[in-house]
């Protein structure tokens, strides 16, 4: 689970706290479900499988996400901001199609583009 030792312990100890019983005991050097452990992780097996395949069926809709959207932005707006941005987007739905424009004039240019952004830097100093 890529958990520390301890944290898994601390959240076992918690569970069969509010339980009110014992799911693992020691056995020599290791721990080993208790009778009523094993029926609990039977039962609660199916539910999470459930969860699981839930989940599986939300990121699967990530994929009905398709089409074309037009981007106009500064060239150096783009590098220092936006584009990690857009990059983690086109992972998530690779389906989509970004059409990119990049300018280097501080003028709003003309595009046909459905998101333009442009920045007035008549009164910055640098």
């Amino acid at each position: 689970m890529g958990l520390p030792q301890s944290t898994v312990s601390r959240r076992i100890t918690s569970l069969e706290s509010k339980l009110g019983l014992r799911l693992l005991e020691k056995r020599g050097r290791e721990l080993a479900p208790t009778e009523l452990g094993r029926m609990a992780f039977e039962q609660l097996s199916s539910g999470i499988e459930q969860v699981e395949i839930g989940l599986n069926n939300i990121t699967e809709k990530t994929d009905l996400v398709a089409g074309h959207v037009r981007l106009a932005v500064p060239h150096s707006f783009y590098h220092a901001f936006i584009a990690p941005v857009v990059e983690e987007y086109l992972k998530s739905y690779p389906k989509v199609h970004v059409d990119l424009a990049l300018n280097h004039d501080q003028a709003k240019p003309k595009t046909d583009r459905e998101l333009l952004i442009t920045f007035d830097t008549s009164e910055m100093d640098d």
